[in-house]
C-alpha cells in the first residue's frame, strides 16, 4: 500500500562555519538563527513536534576538536491511532576536506539511536519508520562533533557543513469501520444506530450503525484507476456512498462479522431484474434473485440481473458479451451495458458475503421498514402462487443469497430516514410503505437513498427484495420516484444502483466522506 508521507518542513538549521585561523585544529562554530527564539512547535493530524529554543542550535563560539553542538526536539502522537514517522538531513551542505572529521548522533531514551556516524553529503534519511503509539512522546538530541583525531587538520579550515533537520509522518491506516465510528462518537449527526436500545420496538435486533439523513458524510471513491490517494478525485475514480456497518452478515464460508456495505451514488442505467421467455410467467421473469433450482433439480443460474451484475459488470464478459443486457420481456438484450466495470484494485475490496432476500410473501404484517427487516431475514420469499400464467415457472425460491454485487434491500431504504421536525423517525419505520408518497412525504424525502446522482434525478429503482400476489411470481419491489415503495414487472426498465460489502481491511487513507472530500480507500 502506498503511504502518502506529509512532509513537514520544521527544524532549525545546523550551520558550522570554519574560518582560517592560525592555532591548528581550531575553528569558529557560527550556528544560525535567533538566540532567544522560543520553541517551536507544529501540530499535524497525528503528530505534534516540538523544538527547543525555536531554530536556535547554540550560539556562536571557538571550538576546539572534540568539541559539539546539540539540537533538541520531541515529537508525540497527539491521534487516536498508532502510527510512525523519518527522520531527515536535508539541504545538506557538506564541503569538508575530510568527511570523516564531523559526524552526528541521535539520541533518545524513547525513540531511535544512532551511534556516531560519519555526516551526510547529500540528503539523507536518518530514522525509518519509526513507531509511536497513541500518547506516547519521544524525545531526541541531535549532537554533531568534530572529531579530535591528533592529526594535522588544517585542510578543514573555512569549510561549512549544513543540514535542516525535516520529520515526515505517515499517515495511518485506520480501518474505515473504524473511522466510521469514531464519526459517531465525535457527535456525526448522520450515524444512528438502529438496535432496540437506541430505537426501542422499532429497533432491528443486530444494532446496525446507518448513515441517515438527506445529506450525510458517506461519500468514497470507490473503482478507481489508481491506487495512489494523490490521483484520486471525479477524474479517476467513482463515487460511492457508505450504507453503513451491518452486523452479523457473512462471508461465503459463513464466517460471520460486521462488515461496511457500500453503494454507488449514481447508478448504471436502466435495466430489466429479469425475465423469460413466453411460455415461463408470460415472459416476463421469474423472482428469483439468486442461483437456485428447479423442481426437477436441475440448475436455475439466478436473475439476469444478478448474473450480469457478478460477471460482466465485474469485467468477465458473460451475459453481455455483445456489449447488451436484458431490457425487455421473452429474454431481449436491448440496452447496452454499462460502460465502466469495477476495477482490479476494487476488485481486491469487495467482500463475497451473504445478502438477505427474503420477502413479505404471505405474512399479513404491516409493510414498513420495521417488518421489512425481519421478513427479508426470513423463509419468505416472492412466489406463494400455486398456479396461472404468470406462476407457471418451477423454479424453487430461495431467501439468501451469497455473492458480490447487489441492490439495496427494502428495509435499509427504510432505515435510512431521519424523519422530521413535526414527525420523529419512529413514526416512519412504523408506517406502511405505501403512505410515504403522499400523506407522509418527509418518510422518503428525508432519506439520501431517494434520488441518484449529483442532481438528485429521482427515478423508480429496483431493489433486491422479490415481491409477489397469490397468483404472480413476476414482480419486484422498487424505490420509487415518488419516494415510497412499489411493485414493478421484473422485464420493466429501471434504474440499477449496485451495491457491496467491503473486506474488512480496507482502509482510510485521506478525506472526511463529506461529497468534496471523499474518503480515499486503500487495502
Amino acid at each position: 500500500m502506498n503511504n502518502k508521507k506529509t512532509i513537514l518542513y520544521i527544524l532549525s538549521v545546523l550551520i558550522i562555519a570554519l574560518v582560517s585561523i592560525t592555532s591548528y585544529a581550531y575553528f569558529t562554530a557560527s550556528i544560525g538563527g535567533n538566540a532567544t527564539a522560543s520553541n517551536t512547535v507544529i501540530v499535524t493530524g497525528y503528530m505534534e513536534v516540538t523544538f527547543e529554543n525555536g531554530n536556535v542550535v547554540g550560539t556562536t563560539s571557538n571550538m576546539l576538536p572534540g568539541d559539539y553542538v546539540t539540537l533538541a526536539f520531541s515529537v508525540r502522537n497527539t491521534g487516536t491511532v498508532d502510527t510512525a514517522y523519518d527522520i531527515y538531513l536535508n539541504d545538506v551542505i557538506n564541503d569538508f576536506a575530510n568527511k570523516s572529521d564531523l559526524v552526528y548522533e541521535l539520541i533518545s531514551s524513547e525513540g531511535y539511536n544512532i551511534n556516531q556516524t560519519t555526516c551526510p553529503e547529500t540528503n539523507t534519511k536518518i530514522a525509518s519508520n519509526v513507531a509511536i503509539g497513541v500518547g506516547q512522546t519521544h524525545n531526541y538530541t541531535l549532537k554533531i562533533t568534530f572529531k579530535e583525531t591528533n592529526l594535522n587538520q588544517d585542510n578543514n579550515k573555512g569549510k561549512t557543513f549544513r543540514a535542516k533537520v525535516e520529520l515526515s509522518e505517515e499517515v495511518p491506516k485506520i480501518r474505515l469501520a473504524t473511522k466510521i465510528i469514531e464519526d459517531k462518537n465525535a457527535g456525526a449527526s448522520y450515524l444512528e444506530y438502529d438496535g432496540v436500545d437506541t430505537l426501542g420496538d422499532v429497533g432491528t435486533s443486530d444494532n446496525n450503525l446507518r448513515y441517515v439523513g438527506k445529506f450525510p458524510n458517506n461519500y468514497v471513491y470507490f473503482n478507481c484507476n489508481t491506487s495512489n490517494p494523490d490521483e484520486m478525485s471525479i477524474y479517476t475514480c467513482q463515487k460511492w456512498q457508505i450504507m453503513g456497518i451491518f452486523n452479523n452478515i457473512e462471508d461465503g464460508e459463513g464466517n460471520a462479522d460486521s462488515r461496511v456495505k457500500i453503494i454507488h451514488s449514481g447508478y448504471l442505467g436502466l435495466y430489466s431484474w429479469d425475465s423469460s421467455i413466453k411460455a415461463v410467467n408470460q415472459g416476463t421473469g421469474v423472482n428469483q434473485w439468486g442461483e437456485s433450482v428447479y423442481e426437477d433439480g436441475t440448475l436455475y443460474p439466478g436473475s439476469f440481473l444478478m448474473r450480469e451484475l457478478n460477471t460482466d459488470y465485474l469485467g468477465n464478459y458473460t451475459i453481455g458479451a455483445d456489449g447488451y443486457w436484458v431490457g425487455d420481456y421473452y429474454n431481449r438484450r436491448t440496452v447496452k451495458r454499462p460502460t465502466s466495470t469495477i476495477k482490479s484494485n476494487a476488485l481486491n475490496m469487495i467482500q463475497e458475503a451473504k445478502w438477505y432476500t427474503g420477502s413479505k410473501g404471505y405474512s399479513t404484517l404491516s409493510f414498513n421498514p420495521k417488518n421489512m427487516y425481519n421478513l427479508e431475514r426470513s423463509e419468505n420469499n416472492g412466489k406463494y402462487c400455486s398456479g396461472g400464467v404468470d406462476c407457471s415457472d418451477t423454479v424453487v425460491r430461495t431467501s439468501s443469497w451469497v455473492g458480490k454485487i447487489g441492490l439495496m434491500s427494502v428495509s435499509e431504504f427504510g432505515y435510512s430516514t431521519s424523519g422530521s421536525d413535526n414527525y420523529d423517525k419512529r413514526t416512519c419505520l412504523e408506517t406502511d410503505f405505501s403512505l410515504w408518497s403522499y400523506r407522509y412525504t418527509f418518510c422518503g424525502s428525508s432519506s439520501w437513498l431517494y434520488g441518484v446522482g449529483n442532481e438528485y434525478n429521482y427515478i423508480t429503482l429496483f431493489t433486491i427484495t422479490a415481491s409477489g400476489t397469490s397468483n404472480s411470481a413476476n414482480t419486484v419491489y422498487c424505490l420509487s420516484s415518488s419516494g415510497d415503495i412499489t411493485e414493478r414487472m421484473l422485464f420493466e426498465k429501471n434504474g440499477v444502483r449496485p451495491a457491496l460489502y467491503l473486506k474488512n481491511d480496507v482502509y482510510v487513507l485521506e478525506g472526511d466522506g463529506s461529497y468534496d472530500n471523499p474518503y480515499k480507500l486503500a487495502i
